[in-house]
């Protein structure tokens, strides 16, 4: 019984033993795993901070950014604010400058008032040294002067006197003024006669003054009759011939044996209302019964026969016998309108006979030929 509990107790120390060894590369695992999970926390920590960082970066060179667009932004506004102020004392001095070219405008008015009322008195003067220039040509002047005066009837109504001498009164219509000299005017209005010698009698006349200015443009007048038809002209060199328009619809073997009807169609663009339209068919025609018949064919534009001059049309008879012949319609048509034309040619009864047998376009070719003519001449 001892010795079975020896050997239990063996094993269980044994058992122990082996545990224990087990459990040890257990925890040295357990040691590692946890190590790498710290280290793992680390590195991803720091990756975490790093991208933290990264993005402060980034918005903290974004805040500069837009610091510097802002900054931009104020020295546009500021400019604009001075580009504002230009303008407007732009516009004040423009205003100004208007101002100033008016009253210069008017001032300009005056002084071409001025000139013209100085002109006519420097002609006036002309015209008395002509006059007492052809008096001292006629006779001396003696010590006394006596003024010729104007005789009642004139104007001024000026009774004969005698007057003083006014040459000396020539250096006081001129002052100095600034240094420089400025004419005077007098009050006196200038007299309307001239002196003469005494003893010569009546005044002798003067030269013809400068012709006047022209005068102000007048209002237009009312329109005149018409004047006479003129002559006519040379004739002129010929000219060129006017493109033709000329149009060709052709159909090969229509065999048609229509006894009524359109047989076939042809579209023509006319290019005025004034010219007239050829409408030509050429190609076989038949016409066959028990008895004589008789069969019609004609031209329609849009739909109508031609009334102007009269229809385009062709008959066939024969005494009851088949011949197939070639044969042409042709015509004129007047008074057809401008633009797109529906042309036509058709087969039909002829007046006073009944509806028989009728063929067209047997084994050939058939034509319809369209034509616009310039009928001036």
């Amino acid at each position: 019984m001892a010795s079975e509990k020896l050997i239990y107790a063996h094993s269980l120390s044994e058992r122990s033993t082996r545990r224990e060894r087990m459990a040890r590369p257990l925890g040295s695992v357990v040691s590692v795993l946890g190590a790498a999970a710290m280290f793992a926390s680390a590195v991803l920590l720091a990756v975490i901070v790093q991208n933290i960082g990264n993005e402060m970066g980034n918005l903290r060179a974004k805040m500069e950014k837009d610091q510097e667009e802002m900054a931009t932004l104020k020295e546009k506004v500021s400019t604009l604010g001075q580009v504002a102020g230009r303008t407007e004392r732009d516009h004040d001095e423009m205003t100004r400058l208007q101002a100033q070219a008016l009253r210069d405008q008017d001032d300009m008015v005056k002084l071409q008032f001025q000139a013209q009322k100085d002109q006519q008195e420097v002609l006036s003067l002309r015209e008395r040294m002509a006059v007492m220039e052809s008096q001292i040509r006629a006779g001396n002047f003696p010590g006394s002067f006596t003024e010729q005066q104007q005789t009642s009837g004139s104007p001024e109504g000026e009774q004969s006197g005698q007057v003083g001498d006014t040459d000396s009164g020539v250096q006081n219509n001129n002052v100095t003024k600034d240094g420089g000299l400025v004419r005077r005017r007098s009050k006196r209005e200038a007299p309307n006669f001239v002196r003469l010698p005494s003893g010569l009698g009546c005044p002798q006349p003067g030269r013809d003054g400068r012709d006047g200015r022209d005068g102000a443009k007048g209002d237009r007048g009312e329109q005149g009759p018409p004047g006479e038809k003129g002559e006519k002209g040379e004739t002129g060199p010929p000219g060129t011939a006017a493109r033709a328009r000329v149009k060709q619809c052709v159909w090969n073997n229509l065999n048609n044996g229509a006894d009524s009807g359109k047989i076939v169609d042809c579209q023509f663009n006319k290019a005025s209302s004034t010219t007239a339209l050829r409408l030509t068919w050429n190609g076989v025609l038949r016409y066959t019964g028990s008895s004589g018949g008789c069969a019609r064919w004609f031209f329609t534009v849009n739909g109508e026969e031609c009334n102007n001059p009269a229809p385009i049309d062709g008959v066939v008879y024969t005494p009851g016998v088949e011949i197939h012949r070639v044969s042409t319609i042709d015509g004129l048509c007047y008074n057809m309108p401008a633009g797109s034309l529906t042309v036509a040619f058709n087969v039909g009864t002829c007046a006073g006979y009944a509806a028989g047998n009728a063929y067209t376009g047997w084994n050939s070719y058939s034509r319809v030929i369209l034509e616009e003519l310039d009928m001036a001449d």
